[in-house]
């Protein structure tokens, strides 16, 4: 099996600066390096080709359309400000001169960094939207950031930077998947029929569709409609085979009672002759369908089947769920949906689908109590294996081309919901599952990969204190299924080395890790621009930052105390932590509708 050195090889001069400690470890940190058009990236996937996909957020130079700003929003701005700066270290009050240069659309970094952290705080619909991610190639350089759906403002021509862009995997082929909202574009001014004649128009915005499945192929964006496709619909992709097989969900019906109710609050003025008195007419029509539409939709996990230039040749495949064989036909809930989020090349795919909580019901009513359970599509089937006696939830999140699985269960553990990392042989009649012991056994933790070796990855948290309002950091972990041997891989590599892994999100079967670390860098301000104390020097701050492992021989190193170790790697992030969370979070969640 190929293997990403080629193109990285040319990086191995980034761990020259630690090359005499790193002999002694097991495996050496490539910094992908910096891209300076963003604060952080998130390492993703790998191919087979040297290939990898990168996350990124945190932009510098947010496109802020000032023109569509009236002077509330100006004055609002400055009295979050004024009302938040104490908060943070390096944002302060907006000066009145600032404040002039802000209203006129050129604001200094510091004015910029308000302006953009107040739209964050404001309404989806009401102002504009903050979406900010990216996706990047990674072929021995980074790429420039990859358009899926985004579109241009027609006054600026710059990029709405709307869209919530999450990139999954990338093929053998060099082919980038994953799913994408569209950009939020401003509706004309609205004001209602009944408004007073001092009222002003009010700016609202919209999207098209909150998520649809993508293949970036060359170049082109290859969009997978959903099969439902009315109000924008849904789709998502999680994974590509060799063989052209895609899979992940898609809205397949509506649900008649839900899309009455839409319509009845959006769309019809009469109902029967009679005027419609609970038709929202204080807001746009595309604003109310944009609130209302969320519940319409009834979602499969499907397969797509492509070509070798990313054209369908076969109908999408629906894969079901648990209950279709016993569901009550009166029981038209939108919320019975299942997700594919992995498939081998064999063409066996696991996900999640809903499941009845009571195993021996035969005759469900329509009200029937269901979860979401992981589950094996094969062979026509929708298998569901979790013991619910034991478990809460559980999601099956990769596979290999042993029909290995692994994912994640979760069960209460002193009293509390915890996730636990597990493996089962999806070759087996009565599938059985196996719990790994992970950092303790109060850790929370997922396994995201798991390549032909038996081994997985992914992250836990290692901090052991109660957590109720004081959130575990986490680290990435590898568990070797053969041996059963699970690690903490920040342990496996040098004690000076300045990166702590908080997540490993893909293995490959030279046991290489596409992961994601976190470390110091330059302060940057909104606009890019290096920050300096007062004396002068760089003020260093915590980033997310993409990283390759590539196993070299050595040895496990004796860094001491492990708690030393871990407050060396990770002094003085917390704040920074918790955010970072939210992050990592956005794009590990594998969520069905």
């Amino acid at each position: 099996m190929k293997t990403l050195c080629k193109s990285l090889i040319t990086l191995g001069v980034t761990t020259a600066l630690f090359a005499q400690s790193v002999q002694a470890a097991t495996y050496e940190v490539i910094d992908l390096g910096l891209v300076d058009t963003v604060k952080n990236t998130f390492g993703i996937k790998q191919n087979n080709l040297g290939q990898a996909v990168v996350y990124g957020n945190g932009s510098y130079n947010f496109p802020v359309q000032f023109d569509l700003f009236d002077e509330g929003d100006f004055d609002s701005i400055l009295s979050f400000a004024e009302s938040n700066h104490e908060g943070y270290l390096y944002a302060y009050e907006i000066t009145d001169q600032e404040f002039e240069d802000l209203k006129a659309g050129n604001p200094d970094a510091n004015a910029l960094w308000w302006t953009v952290a107040w739209l964050r705080s404001q309404g989806i619909t009401t102002s504009q939207y903050v979406g900010d991610t990216f996706v990047f190639k990674f072929d021995g350089m980074f790429s420039q950031p990859i358009t899926i759906f985004d579109e241009n403002f027609a006054s600026s021509g710059e990029q709405t930077r709307s869209t919530l862009e999450t990139p999954v995997g990338i093929s053998d082929k060099g082919w980038i998947f994953g799913h994408s909202s569209a950009p939020f574009l401003p509706l004309p001014p609205f004001l209602p029929e009944d408004a007073d004649e001092d009222d002003e128009p009010v700016q609202y915005w919209v999207n098209e569709f909150n998520k649809r499945g993508f293949i970036y192929i060359d170049g082109k964006v290859v969009e997978l409609e959903p099969l439902e496709a009315l109000y924008g619909g849904v789709s998502q992709i999680y994974d590509v085979n060799v063989n052209g097989q895609v899979v992940g969900s898609s809205s397949v019906a509506i649900n008649e009672d839900e899309l009455e109710d839409l319509e009845t609050k959006c769309i019809l003025e009469e109902i029967e002759g009679e005027p419609n008195g609970n038709l929202q007419t204080s807001i746009p029509q595309e604003i109310c369908i944009y609130r209302e539409k969320s519940t319409i939709y009834q979602q499969r996990a499907i397969i797509w089947e492509l070509d070798s230039d990313g054209e369908m040749i076969a109908d999408p495949k629906l894969l079901g769920t648990a209950v279709d064989d016993n569901r009550n036909p009166d029981d038209l809930r939108t919320g019975i949906n299942s997700i594919a989020n992995a498939i081998n090349d064999s063409g066996v795919a696991v996900g999640s689908t809903a499941a009845w909580l009571d195993d021996n019901v035969t005759e469900p009513d329509e009200f029937e109590r269901y979860g979401y359970f992981a589950a094996v599509f094969k062979n026509e089937e929708v298998i569901e294996f979790t013991d619910k006696s034991e478990f809460l939830t559980s999601a099956g999140l990769a596979i290999n081309n042993n029909g290995v699985m692994t994912g994640s269960m979760t069960k209460y553990v002193n009293g509390t919901p915890r996730t636990k990392v597990f493996f089962a042989d999806t070759n087996e009649e009565n599938i059985e599952t196996t719990l790994i012991d992970d950092f303790f056994p109060g850790s929370s933790s997922i396994g995201f990969s798991i390549n032909d070796n038996n081994i997985i990855v992914g992250e836990g948290e290692y901090e052991t204190h109660i957590d109720t309002n004081n959130p575990r950091r986490r680290a990435g972990f590898m568990y070797n299924i053969d041996t059963d041997t699970f690690s903490n891989i920040n342990d496996l590599l040098s004690c000076d080395s300045p990166y702590l892994i908080v997540e490993a999100r893909d293995i490959n079967n030279a046991n290489e890790i596409v992961a994601t670390a976190l470390m110091k860098q330059p302060l940057r301000d909104a606009k890019g621009e290096l920050v300096y104390d007062d004396s002068g020097n760089e003020i260093l701050e915590d980033v997310f930052r993409a990283v390759y492992l590539r196993p070299i021989a050595g040895e496990i190193e004796d860094c001491g105390d492990e708690d030393d170790k871990v407050e060396r790697k990770g002094a003085g992030l917390n704040l920074f932590w918790l955010a970072g969370l939210g992050l990592l979070t956005f794009i590990r969640r594998r969520k069905l509708f």
